[in-house]
């Protein structure tokens, strides 16, 4: 019997191995963030030798550029491209706008894992890459499509709101693709966001929304860095203010440097405690995390959505209605987002988890049978609704905490009203030798 001869294993081509690292280093920044992150975990996901990725990149941070933030470069120019298309199609203002938050949402699908790993796996440097390359490559893409539909100015403080708006919206609808079982359909999305912020919002009553700013409120001015239980000097603490002390160090470290990055000694030192002492109260890291990050997190959620579902009960007026739901949604999203960035995104595979149980049921069962007033149509999706309103409120949020932009949250809610409530009704004035213009 003639003895088999051993096949030999094709050599890889220098760009398929490097294609092969970058899809792998892809999926493990996805799963534990930049800083959980190790060259040698990319190999094994790969199937090669930690020597073998060295041979194509120099270090991680060049893996991390490859993988994240160049193919996220492209999809926004992809965008910015698919935008200009779209806009010299000749279509009438209305489906303009419907194919807008079409190809911007089958869009996000796409860029939303990678923003996530982007902005949020490493929190320093995820603001500085918001604030210097994603907002001003977004607010480029797509503001001349926004001026041509609703007639806002390029300059005006009303456009910037709209724009950081519309990226949370979609960046929120997305996250369903991350992390939920059954992703939203592109074309439910498109015609129910073209119901919600197309066609406008009259009063019932026939009077404008108030234009005088107020004071924002003491929960909108909130502050992630909560005042630690006080004590007299020398006073001894209880075990529980001991352990809500040690937890609201532990917040102030997770949302400074993620899950990955943050180390219990730096924790205890923050509480003014020894490591050893904070290990009598919690047995983990991981349940210092629970306790410090997703329990309130999970309970700011809930929050929200109770507290919109009853306003959404009691309106009567559905511009006074929509006025209240941002009102009080952002001033709870203001107080959750640090927390909830963190929750979601340091490890993909727990955020995914903290979605599934807490974010999902809640954004699902409580206001499944509650449609907005001013959006009771046959082509408005609840579901897709409340992820909008909570998406859109988010989105304005994180982008004033992540560029370190004060906010004041009641104008910004007064904002955000008056623009759904205009629509798109207004004719589009903006430069007139603007060659892409939507057809009345």
């Amino acid at each position: 019997m003639a003895a088999k001869v051993p096949r030999k294993r094709r050599r890889m081509a220098p760009e398929d191995r490097r294609a092969q690292i970058i899809a792998a280093a892809r999926s493990v920044f996805l799963d534990y963030g930049f800083a959980g992150t190790r060259v040698r975990d990319i190999a094994e996901r790969a199937g090669i030798t930690e020597n073998l990725v060295y041979v194509r990149f120099a270090n991680k941070n060049e893996i991390y550029q490859a993988a994240v933030t160049d193919p996220l470069d492209d999809l926004v120019d992809r965008l910015a491209s698919a935008v200009v298309e779209m806009t010299q199609a000749g279509q009438s203002r209305l489906k303009l706008f419907e194919s807008f938050h079409g190809v911007l949402y089958a869009s996000m699908v796409e860029m939303a894992p990678l923003l996530a790993a982007a902005l949020f796996s490493v929190p320093e440097a995820g603001r500085a890459y918001f604030s210097e390359v994603v907002l001003p490559k977004f607010t480029q893409a797509i503001s001349g499509v926004i001026t041509d539909v609703t007639g806002f100015d390029v300059d005006s403080l009303e456009l910037d709101v709209l724009v950081e708006g519309v990226l949370g919206l979609h960046f929120g609808l997305s996250l369903d693709t991350i992390f939920a079982r059954q992703p939203l359909p592109v074309d439910v999305v498109a015609r129910t966001l073209t119901v919600m912020f197309g066609a406008g919002v009259p009063p019932r009553n026939g009077r404008r929304l108030e234009s005088q700013k107020r004071r924002p409120s003491a929960r909108a001015a909130a502050s992630t860095r909560s005042p630690r239980p006080s004590a007299e000097p020398g006073a001894r603490l209880s075990a529980a203010e001991r352990k809500a002390q040690v937890a609201l160090a532990a917040r102030e470290v997770f949302v400074e440097r993620g899950l990955a990055m943050a180390r219990t000694k730096e924790i205890a030192d923050r509480a003014g405690i020894t490591e050893a002492f904070m290990f009598r109260l919690f047995d983990s890291k991981e349940e210092l995390y629970q306790t410090a990050i997703e329990d309130p997190a999970a309970e700011l959620v809930t929050s929200w959505a109770r507290e919109l579902g009853e306003i959404t009960v009691r309106g009567e007026d559905p511009v006074a209605t929509l006025l209240a739901i941002n009102e009080k949604g952002i001033a709870i999203l203001n107080e959750l987002a640090p927390l909830f960035v963190i929750a979601v995104f340091s490890r993909m595979e727990r955020g995914k988890r903290f979605y599934r149980q807490i974010v999902e049921p809640a954004l699902s069962q409580p206001l499944a049978s509650k449609p907005v007033a001013a959006w009771a149509s046959e082509d408005v999706n609840t579901a897709v609704m409340w992820r909008a309103i909570f998406g859109i409120q988010l989105g304005i949020v994180i982008r004033h905490q992540l560029t370190g932009v004060p906010m004041d949250a009641v104008e910004v809610a007064r904002q955000l009203t008056h623009m759904i409530a205009t629509g798109i009704r207004r004719p589009a004035h903006g430069n007139a030798s603007r060659k892409t213009r939507a057809t009345g």
